[in-house]
């Protein structure tokens, strides 16, 4: 009988709004199909919907690709409901999402006080432990309480942390301490379910296309990425996808908008779904994304995947692009490289962008990343395996 490891996500499949970490469960679910179970607990309905997925069963649990998931009412599930469902359902694992996930804080309180089953407890964070927000010194301020308050309870306590990249690691550890159990297994991108672009594009001389997709919200730093259009010369337009999390974050970007010149065309195109995201590369040039940090970045793997190259921080595990002609992976201090490679991107002429194109599909099916992170991801699992 094959083992089950429990998981938590407050937006699942067939959302798409919450980004990554859908991503990251689906694929752990399929590649490790033939040895686990996924049982999968969320919402039933994608963020910022008012009302649930058609076609599942609310409060029960419903079969979708290779997982069982368990849809419950609204946006989330109060602490005596949670324990309940946690007792009828049988599982050997449980591995949390996000460290200020209101699931895992839920979990470890039960786990704590011995009121649900006894079985191994892993940890990831999902980059919730990067500097996205040191700009926000009150909420950064808030969730180092935050962890001073699960340290001091024992909350973290006989758990094995799961990290993405030698940068999570190192974040877990500035976090919660040298002396814990960490275990690394990069993220999995399984792009030989896509469709990827092998044609050449077209790309005039003074002409630029650029897309941000991503959440809309202070990590993912939009901001940053409207400011350095300021003073780029040519036609740039700037396509703009991803659902809008922070809502004041949002009127802070359309204000930094209205500042732009007239030869920067900004256009909001609201969220994407996952089955178009590929078309949406293919309309576009290159993909500015000038992070404050990743612990993956699934969508920088699609837009090689869809012959898109990239400008993006240097806060990711993908580096050294430039080497590759795949794009340019810049320090968030160095505003003056930004700008000179966006605008050396307006000037570049067709021939030279299609050698970005083709080269950014190729890293991108090879994926260097992913060569280890079947058998790290075995590994992280291996007592069920």
């Amino acid at each position: 009988m094959k083992k089950k490891i429990i998981t938590f996500n407050g937006v699942y499949k067939p959302g798409y709004k919450a980004g990554g970490p859908i991503k990251s469960i689906s694929n752990m679910a399929s590649v490790l199909k033939e040895d686990v179970d996924f049982l999968v607990v969320a919402s039933d309905r994608d963020y910022g919907d008012t009302s649930p997925y058609k076609s599942i069963k609310v409060n029960a649990w419903n079969r979708v690709d290779n997982e069982e998931v368990y849809y419950h009412h609204s946006d989330s599930i109060n602490i005596y409901k949670f324990y309940k469902l946690l007792k009828r359902t049988e599982y050997d694992v449980a591995y949390l999402n996000g460290y200020y996930s209101n699931y895992t804080r839920k979990y470890l309180f039960l786990s704590k006080l011995n009121l649900i089953r006894n079985v191994p407890i892993i940890v990831s964070p999902r980059g919730d432990f990067t500097e996205g927000d040191s700009n926000n010194f009150w909420k950064k301020y808030k969730k180092k309480i935050y962890i001073m308050l699960l340290n001091s309870l024992r909350f973290n306590t006989g758990v094995t942390w799961h990290a993405t990249s030698k940068q999570e690691e190192q974040d877990i550890k500035n976090n919660i301490g040298e002396n814990i159990n960490i275990h690394q297994a990069p993220n999995i991108t399984l792009y030989q379910q896509t469709k990827v672009n092998n044609r050449g594009k077209s790309k005039e001389a003074g002409k630029l296309n650029l897309i941000y997709l991503s959440r809309i919200a202070p990590k993912k730093n939009l901001i940053g990425a409207i400011k350095l259009l300021d003073g780029i010369k040519g036609e740039v337009n700037f396509n703009i996808y991803g659902p809008i999390f922070d809502e004041s974050y949002w009127r802070l970007c359309k204000k930094e908008i209205e500042k732009l010149p007239p030869n920067i065309t900004v256009n909001y195109k609201g969220s994407i779904e996952n089955k178009n995201i590929y078309q949406a590369f293919d309309k576009n040039h290159f993909f500015l994304f000038p992070t404050f940090g990743e612990n993956y970045g699934h969508v920088i793997v699609e837009s090689f995947l869809g012959g898109c190259p990239v400008i993006i921080s240097n806060q990711t595990p993908w580096r050294e692009l430039q080497k590759r002609n795949i794009g340019w992976d810049i320090s968030l201090s160095n505003t003056q490289k930004f700008q000179e490679v966006i605008q050396e991107c307006v000037h570049m002429k067709e021939a030279h962008y299609n050698q970005m194109v083709q080269e950014s599909i190729v890293y991108g099916r090879k994926n260097p990343l992913n060569e280890s992170s079947i058998k790290q991801l075995k590994k992280l699992f291996s007592s069920l395996l």
